[in-house]
């Protein structure tokens, strides 16, 4: 039996698809970056590099033209978490 979080799942990347194939057909180009954090292998790091490593991600995907999507809105590791990453002002709604 399919899990709800499953089936939710493989009916947003069916919409995906139909959508992707919509734009092919128009001849409209979009990009969308999905699935980023601002977690890396950095020992000891304080909030701000952090901060300036997921700004700088954010400068990059906000070129996008389907905008980007953070890995999961919330998760025991605080940097995979957009919650967590909002609530510590590591990521904040006035970049670009």
């Amino acid at each position: 039996m399919v899990k709800k979080a499953e089936e939710s799942f493989i009916h947003f990347i069916i919409y995906v698809l139909f959508i992707n194939y919509l734009m092919e057909k128009l001849s409209i180009s979009c990009a969308c970056a999905g699935e980023w954090t601002a977690q890396w292998s950095v020992k000891d790091a304080t909030d701000e590099p952090y901060r300036k490593f997921a700004h700088a991600q954010m400068d990059v995907y906000s070129q996008a033209s389907f905008g980007w999507a953070y890995w999961t809105y919330n998760n025991p590791d605080r940097h995979w978490s957009l919650k967590d990453m909002i609530y510590d002002s590591i990521i904040t709604g006035t970049e670009n």
